[in-house]
């Protein structure tokens, strides 16, 4: 409800407040809704088999409903974008636990959910830069791989070398 009234009132709120984005989608309270969905996944629904097989059906049901019938689109920068990549989350959740993965591979998903959410909060200022220090009018697709490619590891990186001081500073401040 939260994320709701956050997308449908940023204009009011951008009265009274300097710090609020213009665009909706990008002020911390309208992605509340995402980040509460996925701890309640990882915290309630990814151990209980049946729960887990149920919510996986609802939301390809949902994506199925939304993609099909209302042919609605994953590039609205809306709440239903949002919808429509938490479902698309929860599947392919879903389909993942069914694999049987050798050791190797499940150290690879390891480290990169350790580190997903640093190199998501760091690909912001990586990508920053980049828009703001290249002309993309003269990119090809090639080009813009590459910039892709070079901002994934480079936040990646990042997330690894400041990793261990954030978890450092975390215990210091929060633990007692």
């Amino acid at each position: 409800m939260l994320s709701y009234l956050s997308v449908t009132y940023t204009p009011t709120i951008l009265e009274y407040t300097s710090f609020w984005n213009k665009s909706p989608l990008w002020n911390p309270t309208s992605r509340l809704a995402e980040f509460s969905f996925g701890i309640l996944i990882s915290t309630y629904i990814l151990y209980n088999r049946p729960l887990f097989k149920y919510l996986a059906l609802a939301a390809a049901a949902y994506l199925i409903l939304m993609l099909v019938v209302f042919n609605s689109s994953y590039y609205q920068f809306t709440l239903m974008g949002i919808s429509l990549w938490a479902s698309t989350f929860t599947v392919g959740l879903y389909l993942l636990t069914l694999l049987r993965l050798e050791r190797f591979k499940l150290d690879i998903l390891d480290f990169l959910s350790t580190y997903s959410f640093m190199a998501f909060l760091f690909h912001h200022q990586i990508a920053a830069y980049i828009v703001n220090h290249t002309n993309f009018a003269k990119f090809t697709h090639i080009h813009l791989f590459y910039a892709f490619i070079c901002t994934t590891m480079i936040s990646y990186a990042l997330a690894y070398i400041f990793h261990k001081p954030a978890i450092a500073i975390q215990k210091a401040l929060f633990t007692r």
